[in-house]
């Protein structure tokens, strides 16, 4: 956990300063563009990245429902709507959407 909240201080001052990480790279821009996801922890964000990588990775859907159970019995969400991402609503489609393609 303490891995975790130095990780965000450190990508959040590198993406203040524009300054390169720890990788020698800028951050991704992405998650800063993303106002609705502002109220919630790193951990959080985290959580739904992974399942989307796992998704984006072809994994097995068995295994997919298994680390989403999990999340869910920590309290961790497991959809974009839980971290204030409602996909659904036009002004994401029209205004948010194009603020974090123009961010990466």
């Amino acid at each position: 956990m303490g891995d975790a909240l130095s990780t965000f201080f450190e990508a959040e001052q590198c993406a203040i300063s524009r300054s390169d990480n720890f990788f020698g790279a800028l951050p991704s821009m992405t998650a800063l563009a993303l106002e609705a996801c502002h109220a919630y922890l790193h951990g959080e964000k985290v959580a739904i990245g992974v399942l989307t990588q796992l998704v984006l990775c072809d994994t097995a859907p068995a295994y997919i429902q298994e680390i989403m159970a999990f999340c869910h019995s920590v309290g961790l969400p497991v959809t974009l709507q839980q971290i204030g991402v409602d996909i659904a609503h036009p002004r994401w489609l029209e205004e948010d959407l194009m603020r974090v393609a123009e961010k990466t």
